[in-house]
């Protein structure tokens, strides 16, 4: 093997050319290769290119404050984005909104196998995943404004079965970080959250004709370095960057404090397997995990119908089971992998507050009492966008809830429909008139356990 070049980060954003398409690696905060994208935003600030750039990205990167993706978030750098989440990138969702660039939302899991087939020169990605979303061509393809054309999603029929074809397209260049490379170029990732979709993207780009260049932290001598821990083989590298040195949660949390935590096993799509999720710009990772394994192989886990249960975020939610969490207005914040997870889990549990926006309650001797209402409905009649399709649930037979503080709620054949209601609430003013749609309402109609309503323990270690 011949060694590879060792270049600065400036160095690094001159490789990059006007009209590319560039892939950039990290989950949210962590494993983010800011060196390299802020050399490319310096440059453009400062000469006005590259510009018209294609930006290709799995997870959110970021922090809603300049870093991760929002260093593209310039008009005229993008021309357009193709990503799994863009919350985390609030520049870039401005110019989406603003229609100032072409944009695309596709299933997380989608973009991370996507790499792969890349990489293998297919013709692209085919998959059940996101039949019946925003991202099937009969709901928009995953378009996200009026400028944004062309057809990247496609309805294909193999076996008298439909499938959406996600079309494949070249990488001209990869940003990734790795931990140590070696001076062949070898990098490992073991100071990383996870191995993520480094080896993916590097091949997928190597495989183009494209230039795959890794931020790490410190290069070592060849062969020093231990062969199970490469994740990127020196081979599709071609140059390195030497720097030196939400419901899933609140789960855990409750998990271990009844004592039940090694009743469950608790996984985050970014790659850990047991532990303890953790949250905040740190989501991705989890403390004392047993196993991380790369982002698209655990994608291949749930798309497999891998979960036995997804716990998830309660938004916008419509009377045919119809939820939406990736668009709320001037508010972009992508599927991520939702659509990836929540239409392959054996069983789909929503978690969140009845409405927003100013909801206060509290519990009073085994009872919920509100103190302020909500202004916003969530249940509404039709959602922004749609994430997740009550009717692909019903029509695969998949058991679906949506739990509120005051309300359970689930999705039958004949739709949204209220099977619980807290001690203490009253059902028309505190839930129907707080609807902007009637339920279905079982005629077994129940009151939600009473122990969730007090300050003690619930004792869930006991129950059998």
């Amino acid at each position: 093997m011949k060694k590879v070049r060792i270049i600065s980060a400036e160095e690094a954003a001159l490789l990059v050319n006007d009209g590319d398409t560039i892939s950039t690696g990290g989950f949210v905060s962590s494993a983010c290769p800011e060196a390299l994208s802020k050399a490319v935003e310096k440059r453009f600030l400062e000469t006005g290119h590259p510009r018209d750039l294609t930006l290709f990205f799995a997870a959110g990167q970021g922090h809603r404050d300049g870093t991760g993706g929002d260093h593209y978030g310039h008009e005229g750098m993008i021309k357009r984005v193709i990503g799994g989440h863009w919350d985390r990138a609030a520049s870039l969702g401005a110019l989406a909104l603003e229609n100032k660039i072409e944009a695309y939302n596709l299933p997380q899991g989608v973009i991370s196998h996507m790499y792969r087939d890349i990489a293998a020169h297919k013709i692209g990605t085919i998959t059940h995943v996101g039949l019946y979303t925003f991202v099937d061509p009969r709901n928009g393809g995953g378009k996200l404004n009026g400028v944004t054309t062309e057809d990247i999603v496609k309805i294909v029929n193999i076996e008298g079965q439909e499938r959406l074809l996600y079309k494949s397209f070249p990488i001209n260049v990869v940003f990734v970080r790795g931990s140590y490379a070696d001076e062949f170029g070898n990098c490992t990732v073991h100071h990383e959250i996870g191995p993520i979709d480094v080896t993916a993207m590097a091949q997928a780009c190597r495989n183009s004709g494209g230039k795959v260049i890794v931020q790490v932290e410190k290069v070592v001598q060849g062969g020093t370095l231990d062969p199970k821990l490469v994740a990127i083989p020196g081979i599709y590298v071609d140059a390195l960057v030497n720097l030196g040195t939400g419901a899933p949660e609140k789960i855990a949390n409750v998990a271990a404090e009844e004592g039940i935590s090694d009743k469950m096993t608790l996984t985050v799509e970014a790659g850990s397997i047991a532990g303890v999720p953790m949250g905040g710009t740190q989501f991705g990772a989890s403390a004392n995990a047993m196993a991380i394994p790369p982002h698209n192989v655990q994608f291949d886990f749930y798309q497999g119908g891998g979960l036995d249960v997804a716990f998830l975020g309660l938004a916008e939610t419509a009377p045919n089971g119809d939820l939406n969490v990736s668009k709320f207005g001037t508010r972009l914040a992508g599927a991520g992998g939702f659509i990836d997870i929540t239409q392959n889990a054996k069983k789909v549990v929503y978690c969140g507050t009845f409405t927003a926006k100013g909801l206060k309650a509290e519990c009073v001797d085994g009872k919920l009492v509100i103190t302020q209402e909500g202004a916003k409905k969530k249940f509404v009649q039709q959602v922004e966008h749609i994430t997740f399709s009550g009717k692909y649930a019903v029509e695969v037979g998949q058991p679906v809830l949506y739990i509120t503080e005051r309300a359970v709620f689930q999705l039958r054949p004949d739709g949204v429909t209220l099977i619980e209601i807290a001690p203490g609430i009253d059902l028309q003013t505190q839930v129907l008139d707080q609807m902007e749609f009637m339920p279905k309402i079982a005629p077994d109609l129940k009151l939600m356990d009473s122990r969730i309503f007090r300050e003690e323990k619930m004792g869930l270690a006991d129950n059998k």
